[in-house]
Parts: C-alpha cells; sequence; structure tokens
C-alpha cells in the first residue's frame, strides 16, 4: 500500500508541476494580451488550491503514522485517496479533451519533450516534437517538420510563432482532408 501512495503522491507532485509550466505559459500568453482564461483559471486555481490542501494534510498524517511505527493507512483514509485520484483522473482527462478539441492537436508531455499530433494527421508519426528546458522549447526535426520545412522557417524562425505553425498545419492538413 505504501508503494501505491508513493505513486500517487508522485503523480500528484508531477500534476502539479505540469500545472505550474502551463500556468507560466499562459503567464507568457497574457504579457502578449491574451487573457480570455483568467476567470477560469481563478476558478481552477481554487479548486487545485483545495486539492492540493487535502493532499498536504494527508501526507503529513502518513508521516506521523509512519514515525509512530503504523506503516499503513485506515479505510477513510485510502477511500480519502482513491476519491482525489479519480478527481484528478477526471480533470485530467477533460482538460485533455479540451486541448484537444480546440486546438486540434493532442498533446502529449513525455518526460522534457511535448508531442503535438494533429487531429488531420495521415500517419501516426506524423507529429511535433519539443524538447523543453525551462521556459525554452527547441523543435526536434523528424520526417513531418521536414514537410514543413519553409513553413517553420517563416512562422518560427521568423516570426517567432509556434502557434502560428500550427495554425497553418493545421489548415493545410484539414484542407487535404476535407476538400481533396
Amino acid at each position: 500500500m505504501d508503494e501505491l501512495y508513493k505513486k500517487y503522491v508522485d503523480l500528484l507532485k508531477e500534476n502539479s508541476t505540469l500545472k505550474l509550466r502551463i500556468a507560466a505559459l499562459e503567464h507568457e500568453l497574457s504579457k502578449n494580451g491574451e487573457t480570455g482564461r483568467a476567470v477560469h483559471d481563478h476558478k481552477e486555481n481554487e479548486n487545485n488550491a483545495f486539492l492540493i490542501e487535502r493532499i498536504d494534510r494527508l501526507e503529513k498524517e502518513k508521516l506521523v503514522w509512519d514515525r509512530a511505527g503504523a506503516g499503513c493507512t485506515t479505510g477513510a483514509h485510502q477511500e480519502e485517496i482513491k476519491q482525489l485520484n479519480d478527481h484528478y483522473k477526471a480533470i485530467l482527462k477533460d482538460f485533455r479533451t479540451n486541448i484537444t478539441g480546440l486546438l486540434g492537436f493532442k498533446v502529449d508531455m513525455i518526460d522534457d519533450a511535448v508531442h503535438l499530433h494533429s487531429l488531420y494527421s495521415f500517419d501516426r508519426s506524423d507529429v511535433f516534437s519539443f524538447n523543453v528546458n525551462g521556459s525554452c522549447y527547441e523543435m526536434v526535426n523528424n520526417h513531418f517538420a521536414e514537410g514543413y520545412k519553409r513553413e517553420i522557417e517563416t512562422y518560427v524562425v521568423k516570426g517567432r510563432s509556434v502557434p502560428a505553425l500550427l495554425a497553418h498545419v493545421t489548415l493545410d492538413l484539414f484542407s487535404k482532408r476535407t476538400f481533396q
């Protein structure tokens, strides 16, 4: 049970780290005048603060139990942990679904890399990949990126806008899938 709890805590920490990364990115967007999500973010942050407070309380109680030599959790705490786990899973699933539906790209974050797969792509390997170092993104050259070399030069290198590139790719793939 302790191993499962440790994995759960690690997942929650990773989730918090990802949310902080999202908040930092949204903060960068807000510097450019895009603040449409401010009210939603405020409500979500209040909800997350409540959940993080509950998790912290459970972690502190577990430390007390560990020091006392108990080494296990009660049924009530196990149920609360399960509820938190289910709640976070639902939030993440909903978030991913909404991001995919709104942006047209499925976003996968694995280690220090972000992979973007268009809903309109023809092949599963058609993916843009970025290595993440703090708030810096380095685009990984692959066969899919090679197909958009000119657009990458125009939108990313000259225009310094990954969203503009993604918009172009979305329209390009959409037109190829829909009108051809």
